[in-house]
């Protein structure tokens, strides 16, 4: 029975998915960002790939509600808040790293979203290097430049 159960939830969300993620013009409050690349610390992006992105973090979101989670390893709640929507939650999800895994790198490019699969933003977390200990470097964050449609 939890076999189906997870089946069916995964074909609504796909569902869901299909119908509100438009990448077509439609006006940002309505879909999100509507963007033609991103460029994240001279790592140029497509769109299929940065929405690819949050459709996979609504999928380990959904995962992660699932397990009556808020967030897991693949998907963490924000902390930063829209300022047209301050009480609408955000989601940010790591689609690209420097290392084998996301622990291990010093560079993480990640995409913001709402639990409705609209684009937020897109931005890096890099590390800024300690001279004395890798482990005690901060890690900075840059908005990578969207190329809107």
């Amino acid at each position: 029975m939890h076999f189906y159960t997870s089946e069916s939830l995964f074909i609504l969300l796909l569902l869901f998915l299909s119908s509100s993620l438009t990448i077509k013009a439609a006006p940002p409050n309505n879909q999100g960002l509507i963007i033609e690349s991103v460029d994240c610390r001279h790592r140029i992006y497509p769109t299929e790939k940065v929405y690819n992105a949050v459709i996979d973090g609504l999928v380990a979101l959904a995962e992660a509600r699932a397990l009556g989670l808020d967030s897991t390893d693949a998907v963490n709640i924000s902390k930063r808040r829209d300022q047209f929507f301050p009480d609408v939650p955000l989601y940010e999800f790591v689609f690209w790293n420097s290392g084998p895994n996301i622990y291990q790198a010093d560079e993480k490019d990640v995409v913001v979203f709402t639990g409705s699969g609209k684009l937020m933003n897109v931005f890096s977390y890099y590390r800024t290097p300690n001279k004395w200990n890798m482990r005690l470097a901060a890690w900075e964050i840059e908005y990578c430049s969207l190329k809107k449609r």
